[in-house]
């Protein structure tokens, strides 16, 4: 679905893309574009599974999940301007959350991230 920044100027989506070769379809990626979808840009371009990305309240960056191997992590994107162009800065992990699987322990991951 469809998010709208809190400006009111761009929307950001999840979504992949068809391979032209082979017609399947590639990862999940994060993606921007205007109100009526023109200057659509990739945020992410990776391996890795982007999904369900929200607004900053400022507008300028978007907090996503992202399954990095057996690792789902929080990434964060800063939309940045300069004289002559717009760009994505690097995203940067926020939070990332191992799975547990069959260790034995059963708390809660955050948790065990935090003790």
């Amino acid at each position: 679905s469809f998010r709208l920044s809190p400006d009111e100027k761009r929307l950001v989506f999840a979504g992949a893309e068809k391979a032209a070769n082979s017609g399947s379809y590639g990862p999940i990626d994060i993606w921007v574009s205007g109100l009526k979808g023109e200057g659509v840009r990739r945020v992410t371009n990776d391996d890795a599974e982007d999904e369900t990305p929200v607004w900053h309240p400022d507008s300028r960056r978007i907090v996503f999940s992202s399954w990095r191997g057996n690792i789902r992590q929080l990434q964060v994107c800063e939309f940045q301007t300069t004289v002559d162009r717009e760009s994505w800065k690097t995203c940067v992990v926020f939070l990332s959350v191992e799975p547990l699987f069959g260790d034995g322990d059963d708390r809660d991951p955050i948790d065990q991230k935090c003790s």
